[in-house]
């Protein structure tokens, strides 16, 4: 039988986690709540798959948190939801800069919350899987899959955490890697037409990923030379 997946709600909130907590039972995770990010840090993190994480609360902020874990290499990895009704470009900018997973305003229908974990806890599951190959690649172009890094011929071109996902995601639903045939080259998708159908899904960037494309555009570009 599978493990339920563990997931910690940080919120000082009370309603709000508990019907977060109900809500998210029902769907067959094991939750937890914490009212604030001191409570959730002495919970130890690591024992959870994904953390919802509010971003404005007393004491430590949500971003400054988040902070914390990404920096420390035993939690860099937990995957995290933004809840914040902090919903101004900067702010998304922000969270996603941390290494949010997501990234969602309040108020919220629950209906989206848990189909956005569901997204969250497969795509960081489908990661996990893909990490036991150390490297994907296509021409001149290497991704580092265990320490996040990518080289172009050899030298390291800086990408965030949100543009390496998105390049790998990108790279995956084209049907490319290591063995892709050299005679067909991957595009960058542009928000308009999406990427490849992958699985029988089709994926479109969201608005809040459109800065990280324009990027990877750019980059793109530069492979060409």
């Amino acid at each position: 039988m599978e493990a339920k997946r563990k997931i910690l709600v940080v919120d000082d909130e009370a309603d709000l986690c508990e019907i977060v907590k109900f809500n998210l039972e029902m769907e067959g995770y094991e939750v937890s709540t914490a009212g604030s990010a001191e409570e959730a840090l002495a919970m130890g993190v690591t024992a959870f798959d994904l953390l919802l994480l509010d971003v404005m609360m007393g004491g430590m902020s949500g971003f400054a948190m988040a902070r914390r874990l990404k920096e420390a290499p035993e939690t860099c990895g937990i995957p995290i939801i933004f809840l914040t009704a902090k919903d101004t470009e900067n702010d998304t900018v922000t969270g996603f800069n941390l290494g949010a997973d997501d990234y969602i305003s309040k108020p919220f229908s629950l209906r989206e919350l848990v189909a956005r974990v569901k997204a969250v806890l497969r795509r960081t599951g489908e990661t996990m899987a893909a990490e036991e190959t150390e490297t994907v690649g296509y021409e001149r172009l290497v991704m580092h899959l265990k320490d996040k890094s990518v080289t172009v011929d050899g030298q390291e071109v800086a990408f965030t955490r949100t543009e390496f996902d998105l390049l790998k995601m990108l790279i995956a639903n084209s049907g490319l890697g290591v063995f892709a045939p050299r005679t067909h080259r991957p595009r960058v998708a542009a928000r308009r037409d999406g990427a490849r159908p992958h699985g029988g899904r089709e994926y479109r960037p969201t608005a809040k990923e459109d800065w990280p494309l324009c990027r990877l555009h750019r980059h793109e570009a530069g492979l060409r030379i």
